[in-house]
């Protein structure tokens, strides 16, 4: 009967942690939500080519979507998807509807003091970063700096 007892409490916790996780997957969601300018990037540990950083005027969060604006006010939007439970906390970058074919990206992030910094691996079958340095080979680091601080 303890055996019984033990399984159905997992069953309820399991049950009752999905979505718990998911309201504070929503509740990280609205925090993260506004307009940013990029402070940042590197790639593979290096720094970012000055021209990359040109190509990318801004950063919108608005739901679950993340959009790239460039100079010219083209949208290059993405999905993402939310583990703030996770330590680090996850994020998983998807890629666009026309880009189907890609796995999703691998990533951790951090907002502080209005900075958001987001590591996540350049290809879909990269290794979840561990940490915020992003001097991984496959990694990418933004740090963004929101326009709309509350």
């Amino acid at each position: 009967m303890t055996r019984f007892a033990l399984a159905v409490a997992a069953v309820a916790l399991a049950v009752g942690f999905a979505p718990a996780q998911d309201d504070a997957a929503k509740k990280a969601a609205k925090e993260l939500e506004g307009t940013y300018t990029l402070k940042a990037m590197s790639m593979g540990g290096q720094p970012a080519p000055a021209e990359r950083l040109k190509e990318l005027k801004e950063f919108v969060i608005r739901g679950d979507q993340l959009v790239a604006v460039k100079p010219d006010g083209k949208e290059d939007p993405a999905g993402f998807k939310l583990d703030p439970t996770a330590k680090p906390a996850a994020i998983d970058l998807i890629p666009p509807k026309d880009k189907t074919n890609e796995k999703p990206r691998p990533g951790i992030y951090k907002l502080e003091k209005g900075e958001l910094t987001i590591v996540f691996g350049m290809k879909g079958d990269s290794a979840r970063p561990t940490d915020f340095k992003g001097d991984g080979q496959d990694q990418m680091m933004m740090v963004l700096v929101k326009k709309d601080k509350k």
